[in-house]
This record gives C-alpha cells, sequence and structure tokens, in this order.
C-alpha cells in the first residue's frame, strides 16, 4: 500500500508542476494551419496528411464524432495527466523513491520547449502526448526480465506510438 500511497503522490506533484508549466499554453492556444483547416472542413485527416490512423480514431473518439472540432484547451489539459503515467514509468524504472524528487527528475523529459510547442497545437496534443507516453513505457518494459509478454508489451506500445505521431518514436 506504501507503493500506492507514493505512486498517487508522485501523480499528484507531476500534474501540479506541468500545469504550472503549461498554464500559458493552455490560457492562449495558439491557431496553426492545419489546425485552421481541420476546424473549417471538420476533417480529422491524420491518415492521408502522414498515416496517422490510429490519431483519427482518438480524435473521433475524444470528440464524440465527427465533424471535427476544435476543443482546446481540454486536450492539453487531458495531456498532463497521460504524460505523468509516463513519468511514472521512468521513475519507478530508476527507482525514485521520493515522490517530489522523482516528479522534478521526470518532468524535463515532457516539459522542454520542443514538448511544449507539440502541446500549443489545439488539434494534435492528445495524439502526441499519448505516443510519447506510450514509447516511453515501451523503453520502461525493457529492462524487465521476462521477455515473450513484455515484448508483445513494448511490439503494441511501439506500434501504437508510431500509429499515432511517428516522431515520438525518438522517446523509445
Amino acid at each position: 500500500m506504501p507503493s500506492l500511497r507514493r505512486s498517487n503522490d508522485f501523480i499528484f506533484a507531476y500534474c501540479l508542476f506541468a500545469l504550472l508549466a503549461c498554464l500559458p499554453i493552455i490560457l492562449f492556444i495558439p491557431r496553426y494551419i492545419d489546425d485552421y483547416s481541420r476546424g473549417i472542413n471538420g476533417s480529422f485527416n491524420w491518415t492521408r496528411s502522414g498515416f496517422r490512423p490510429l490519431a483519427d480514431w482518438l480524435y473521433s473518439i475524444f470528440n464524440l464524432g465527427g465533424p471535427a472540432t476544435a476543443l482546446a484547451p481540454l486536450g492539453q489539459i487531458v495531456s498532463i495527466p497521460i504524460s505523468a503515467i509516463g513519468a511514472l514509468a521512468i521513475s519507478k524504472t530508476f527507482q525514485v523513491r521520493n515522490p517530489l524528487l522523482a516528479a522534478a527528475a521526470t518532468l524535463p523529459v515532457f516539459i522542454n520547449p520542443y514538448f511544449l510547442e507539440n502541446l500549443s497545437y489545439g488539434f494534435d496534443s492528445l495524439s502526441m502526448t499519448l505516443a510519447l507516453t506510450l514509447a516511453v513505457l515501451a523503453a520502461s518494459q525493457v529492462r524487465l526480465l521476462n521477455p515473450w509478454r513484455h515484448w508483445v508489451i513494448i511490439t503494441a506500445c511501439l506500434l501504437a506510438s508510431l500509429l499515432l505521431y511517428q516522431p515520438a518514436f525518438g522517446a523509445y
């Protein structure tokens, strides 16, 4: 039970730190060219523009069907606890026991200028965050010794990550 308590403390501390870092983006979401086209046309269009079929599927569920509407900053807010799951996997991999220290140590993985730029995309932030988190989860499974079950998990996480946002593969 203490491990669960530490995990909850970590998630809370991480989400608080990440919310503070992302607050300017949440308060002002700039629109980009692809955001305008998705908002005007109402199409998801990730599969045709870069073969991201899971991004189409994820956003159609998140959007409760079509047409695509700008739900920002909801995607950015939901991205914070999703990234906390990846950060928790990193802290467990390196066995950091102090929740505040673990949150502060793993925060730069997700809260850095490059990732914050990805969060500023109104439509893409959720799929980018989920892809990065899946790549980090796959990397955290590599150290475990049960080869078949963990390699299936690693393969599934990496495949889903690639079908959401291909550049997130670099996190693996």
